[in-house]
């Protein structure tokens, strides 16, 4: 909260003037942890352990979430932005090495589930 210049103890509040502006938040990129269950029962040795099954995902068994994969294409086909430059600016804004040949599989890979 701004105080106007002139404000001391004599003056009184009377209200608030507001204004607005457009911001901007970069991109968040975070860990996203998925806890499966593991159960077991002693009386069905036959059974062992049964696991809950791991979500079907763009990308089978990768690192990366199904909404970085599809940011990634929308950047690529949407907004015209090529694969190299996405790798760069990852790398600068967040701290991301992920390189150029990853980010064509995960393009390919798209492509061949269409």
């Amino acid at each position: 909260m701004l105080l106007p210049a002139t404000a001391d103890k004599r003056t009184t509040l009377i209200g608030y003037e507001e204004s607005e502006q457009l911001d901007v938040e970069p991109a968040k990129y975070f860990v996203l942890r998925t806890k499966r269950e593991k159960r077991a029962c002693k009386k069905c040795e036959e059974q062992g352990v049964a696991t809950a099954p791991v979500p079907e995902r763009i990308i089978e068994k990768g690192l990366v979430s199904d909404r970085v994969v599809i940011d990634t294409l929308i950047a690529k086909y949407a907004d015209h932005s090529p694969l190299y430059r996405q790798s760069v600016i990852l790398l600068r804004d967040a701290g991301i090495d992920i390189g150029r040949a990853t980010l064509c599989g995960w393009v390919m890979t798209v492509g061949e589930l269409l």
